[in-house]
């Protein structure tokens, strides 16, 4: 079976944990480092910086379709325990992994992003800055704004998972609350809108009080945004449709460098996990 072949019916199976299972009976598949991720814009970036020939890259598709950083783990950790020579590594967003405690315990052969999350990796990256600055004049003033926007919601964010509290941002958040389409301006009240989403499960002093005790304001910006919030509020602050979070997205994952990612620890660690089991990956 050729590489096409092997590609192909991964894809057609239900769940990325199946096909790779199926595709590691073949003799290609058998020689495949598996490279788990959670989504697409994952492969599209670790396609560019992992070595083409000898890895193949999957998200981590469950087999109800869902995907994230818990399928990344369990794919993994099972193909591990269940076939003995298989080749196989995930990366996953760290997330707020650093904040828990007890401290997060990733399983063997999982790897996470220096930075909260995929994009706050890119965003930090000085090849990625350099060309959004040069894509156009607005960038660093636009970055500053949603870098502020993305705090905020980034401190919220972590309370309502340190607590527990269950708070579905996408459905009680309102971007027209925050933005300003006319004015193409914050809000004059925009963070403490942001707070009240939390109010239904805890105070405003308890808030307060949350972000004094974990000294967050202290905290680097890469480390408490979700990327996802960060590039919404640079699309909006950019105003035109050229900047959209798509294109964005595009931007940085095509002008992050191989000399970047080599500067990072997650480099580091995958570089350490190919000498091990003897592979060429990066």
């Amino acid at each position: 079976m050729d590489d096409k072949s092997l590609r192909s019916n991964t894809d057609e199976l239900a769940g990325t944990k199946a096909a790779i299972k199926m595709a590691m009976r073949s003799p290609v598949g058998s020689r495949t480092v598996w490279t788990i991720v959670e989504g697409e814009e994952d492969v599209r970036l670790y396609s560019r910086m992992l070595n083409e020939e000898a890895v193949t890259i999957k998200t981590s598709e469950g087999n109800d379709g869902r995907r994230g950083y818990k399928n990344v783990e369990s794919i993994v950790v099972e193909i591990v325990a269940e076939e003995r020579d298989a080749k196989i590594f995930g990366i996953r967003d760290r997330d707020y992994t650093s904040f828990e405690v007890p401290t997060h315990v990733f399983p063997d052969n999982v790897f996470v992003t220096d930075r909260r999350d995929l994009e706050m990796m890119l965003l930090e990256a000085p090849s990625v800055s350099s060309v959004l600055t040069n894509w156009t004049p607005d960038f660093i003033e636009a970055f500053s704004i949603a870098l502020e926007v993305g705090v905020v919601l980034g401190q919220l964010r972590l309370c309502n998972h340190l607590y527990d509290l269950s708070c579905v941002f996408r459905d009680r958040l309102k971007q027209s609350h925050i933005w300003n389409q006319n004015t193409h301006k914050l809000e004059l009240d925009w963070r403490q809108y942001c707070r009240s989403i939390l109010y239904e499960y805890i105070t405003d002093e308890d808030i307060t009080a949350f972000i004094s005790h974990h000294k967050l304001d202290e905290v680097s910006p890469y480390d408490i945004c979700r990327g996802h919030d960060v590039l919404k509020y640079l699309s909006l602050a950019l105003v035109k449709l050229e900047y959209s979070v798509s294109s964005i997205t595009s931007k940085m994952i095509n002008a992050y460098s191989r000399q970047d990612f080599q500067n990072t620890h997650l480099y580091a660690d995958i570089s350490e996990w190919q000498m091990k089991n003897n592979v060429s990956v990066v």
